[in-house]
């Protein structure tokens, strides 16, 4: 700092009372500053209790505040005009004596030589090896410090004089950096030793009286340890975030194999089962053209035998009428009448008139062979899905009927297994979780996550609604039962009529009255299906949901005027094993699997690649022989001949 702005800095810390810089500064009230000695010496002499520059009385005699950064700003300016003007600070200082000289010496020798040895060692392991002493020459030694006062780095031998000599130890040491200039005020000079909390920046202490009047500060150190605390903080909670990334990553992972390898196996079964009902398409439009080929045959084989016939009738005839006209050509009587008589007309001709030749009747050949190829798709349809029940029926879980959600016409079995509904209602405890408009009763537990499955015995029981619902669902208004409100339901209502309860009901034909129900929920693909338990038919099936929260069963039995009060029943699952390979009932063995890559799942589609007969575009020698159990007595649609 230059003479002229320490000077500058000066006037703003001159005591208004004194005239000169602050001693032992203190605050009033007020927030203006004076001396502790000024300010309380005016007070003693006078009978008011004002502040010397604004005039604000105080009813008593205010404390007085101490701002030890103010403090610490007067001292530093102080110090900094003694090193300017040494002579007028020794002539200031009482005249030491010589025995006192002589003690401070030796101090100073016994501390260069045991506090230099020790900074010197400490120093050695400091990885400073970048900073080079500035008053060494080629080569340049490393530097040991750095001196905020000198801006300059020192090496063992040439800090000695900063720790020496009583001018020099003033000096703020700290660890060897380079770019000591950007450790210093740009303004006043001065070295950086305070962190300004409002401005979130490094200033001197000038800068605090000045610039940042009114500011709050912390040192440096408090500010380091802070913002270095925060720092920690800050990076131990991106390392947990970041582990809680990557472990999202691998769960991420974990279900995209999971959902690439149910992909792959849902791809091979169908490509089996398509290929199957593709073998028996072309197993049955080969029997069927077979039976249309022999058919008509049959019809040509007659036809040519009938023209045949025909022919050899009308060379008699036309060999007859050949000699009858030779004959009639003759003038002779006697030859004539000799001629004549040894003229006979064909013998054995047929009655023609009497025959019919109809046309084949071939109509009625493509609906019973679609008839056929039903009865083989209805097989392969119920063995799809009874193994598909067999599947969910893996995924059974324990449910019980939680009597705390009950309505109060719903009466329960000890066991919670069973419910039926009353006509009177009974005395409940009330509580948050019952329902008080829609007869309904809760299963317990609630499922989050994962797949689970549960059976209901419905068996004499009408009306009845099952499924699954929220766990927010609203348990004191009457619930509405669609998908949008948070249920998932099938019922059997007015009429013996099946609904799923689908945002608009959507009527069921199941192939006979449901006795057993089997409810089965996937989170992870958004699906709630419903069973025929005895059939294993899919009675319907909610896809594309979207479980937000947990789901619970629920139950809700009801009445037809009073009658009919049969119990709801909550059934244990078997599963029995069973051959998940899907292998044909009547024994046929599966498609080859050997059919050609498809372009991602390791299959091609499977598609009618027979070469054409030679009449109905197909070939008899190259088509897939038919199934023993479709070889059954279809009756003739031979033409006939009467």
């Amino acid at each position: 700092m230059s003479r002229s702005e320490a000077s500058a800095l000066e006037d703003h810390l001159l005591c208004s009372i004194c005239l000169d810089l602050f001693t032992d500064p203190v605050s009033t009230p007020c927030e203006h500053i004076f001396c502790r000695v000024c300010i309380t010496k005016h007070w003693e002499s006078s009978s008011e209790r004002r502040c010397p520059l604004c005039k604000t009385s105080f009813s008593v005699r205010p404390d007085l505040r101490v701002n030890p950064l103010f403090s610490q700003v007067v001292s530093q300016v102080k110090k900094q005009a003694q090193r300017e003007d040494p002579l007028e600070t020794r002539a200031s200082e009482p005249q030491e004596s010589k025995a006192e000289v002589q003690s401070e010496t030796r101090s100073m020798k016994n501390m260069s030589s045991s506090e230099v040895q020790s900074e010197t060692r400490s120093m050695k392991n400091m990885s400073s090896s970048e900073v080079q002493c500035d008053v060494c020459s080629e080569p340049k030694l490393k530097a040991l410090k750095s001196c905020l006062v000198c801006l300059s780095s020192f090496c063992e031998s040439h800090l000695q004089p900063h720790l020496t000599v009583s001018g020099l130890k003033r000096h703020q040491l700290m660890e060897p950096v380079e770019n000591l200039e950007d450790r210093m005020c740009p303004t006043h000079q001065r070295p950086l030793e305070l962190f300004c909390a409002t401005d979130e920046k490094c200033v001197c202490m000038m800068c605090s009286v000045l610039e940042h009047k009114n500011h709050e500060f912390l040192p440096l150190k408090d500010a380091f340890e802070e913002q270095k605390a925060s720092v920690e903080k800050s990076m131990s909670e991106n390392r947990r975030r970041m582990l809680n990334r990557r472990q999202k990553m691998e769960e991420i992972r974990a279900v995209l194999e999971q959902s690439q390898t149910q992909a792959e196996t849902q791809m091979q079964e169908m490509v089996e089962i398509f290929s199957e009902l593709v073998e028996n398409v072309q197993s049955c439009l080969d029997q069927y053209s077979e039976i249309v080929e022999k058919t008509l045959t049959k019809h040509e084989e007659r036809a040519q035998a009938l023209m045949s016939e025909l022919e050899q009738e009308i060379c008699d005839l036309e060999q007859s009428s050949t000699e009858a006209e030779c004959l009639s050509r003759s003038h002779d009587p006697l030859l004539f009448l000799q001629r004549c008589t040894a003229l006979t007309p064909p013998v054995r001709l047929k009655e023609w008139s009497s025959v019919i030749f109809k046309r084949a009747a071939f109509e009625g050949t493509t609906v019973r062979a679609l008839s056929a190829l039903g009865n083989d798709l209805s097989k392969t349809q119920r063995r799809v899905q009874e193994a598909e029940l067999k599947r969910v029926q893996r995924c059974a879980v324990d449910v019980t009927l939680d009597p705390d959600t009950a309505h109060c016409k719903l009466i329960l079995s000890k066991d919670n297994k069973k419910v039926h509904q009353s006509d009177s209602k009974k005395k409940s405890p009330e509580n948050e979780e019952r329902f008080s408009e829609s007869c309904l009763v809760l299963g317990r537990p609630a499922f989050s996550s994962g797949r689970f499955y549960f059976e209901v015995q419905v068996d004499e029981k009408t009306p009845w609604q099952i499924g699954l619902v929220t766990v927010s669902i609203d348990r004191k208004q009457q619930v509405t039962l669609r998908p949008s409100a948070g249920v998932w339901a099938v019922e059997l209502g007015e009429g013996e009529q099946y609904r799923a309860l689908d945002e608009a009901p959507v009527p069921l034909s199941p192939r006979r009255p449901l006795q057993k129900v089997g409810v089965f929920a996937d989170h992870i693909e958004g699906v709630v299906s419903f069973h025929d338990v005895d059939t294993g038919d899919i009675v319907f099936s909610f896809s594309g949901c979207d479980f937000t929260e947990d789901l619970i069963p629920f139950l809700s039995p009801g009445t037809r005027s009073g009658k009919n009060s049969a119990p709801l029943v909550i059934t244990t699952t078997t599963v029995e094993e069973h051959d998940m390979s899907l292998q044909d009932r009547d024994g046929r063995s599966q498609v080859e699997s050997a059919t050609h890559p498809h372009k991602r799942f390791g299959r091609k589609k499977v598609k009618l690649a027979t070469p054409p007969h030679k009449r109905f575009g197909r070939s008899k020698e190259e088509s897939t022989t038919p199934s023993q159990n479709r070889k059954k007595s279809l009756g003739s649609t031979e033409g006939e001949v009467h």
